[in-house]
Order: C-alpha cells, then structure tokens, then sequence
C-alpha cells in the first residue's frame, strides 16, 4: 500500500529523540526542503526534539541547509532540537563544527 503525504504530514509523524537518517547522491537529491520542513516543525512546536541525524556530507556545505540550521541552533544555547549526529565530513559547515567541538552536539563518524 502506497500512501503519499505532504511534507507537514511527514515530518508531523516524527516523535521526540527519533533517529533520522537522510541521504541524498548529490545536492540534486538531497531532501533539503524535507529538513527545512522538520526544523521549522520545531520552531513552531518545540517538537520533535532531541534528534538524531544520520546524514551525509550533501547538505552541510556552507549557506546549505544544515549550515544554516546549525548557525540558528548554535545562536540559541537551549536548543533542543539536535542532539547527535552521525556524519561523514562536517568540515564545510563551520557552525556544525563548533558545535561539535564545543560538545553542544555528539559527533559520530
């Protein structure tokens, strides 16, 4: 059974510390109007939080979309929407770094 849903509807079906993985083969496919609409979710609502991305290097190149996400999250120190994150190369967002490096974030690789 296929059932297609909009975007809201998806990231609605989230729930709090959910691990998420996202891949995409280049910045063509990469869902990141899907990761957009996740992190505006829980602008709005406060949920879901505590999340664990599993991404790969696509969508962190600066002015992407986990850049700009990370640069809003490193500005607020209550963030709780990332937690953890698994990803190959977190080198060109430099904000993602920091977090990283500043333990605001678990970093696997």
């Amino acid at each position: 059974m296929r059932k297609i849903l909009k975007s809201e509807e998806a990231v609605e079906k989230i729930p709090d510390n959910s691990v998420v993985a996202i891949s995409g083969f280049n910045l063509l496919v990469a869902p990141e109007y899907l990761i957009l609409k996740l992190y505006q979710r829980y602008k709005q609502t406060g949920h879901p939080k505590g999340l664990f991305l599993e991404v790969n290097s696509i969508p962190t190149p600066p002015g992407r979309v986990l850049d700009k996400i990370a640069t809003e999250l490193y500005n607020d120190p209550a963030q709780e929407f990332l937690s953890r994150i698994l990803v190959t190369y977190p080198g060109w967002s430099p904000t993602l770094q920091k977090m990283i490096q500043e333990n605001r974030i678990e970093r696997y690789t």
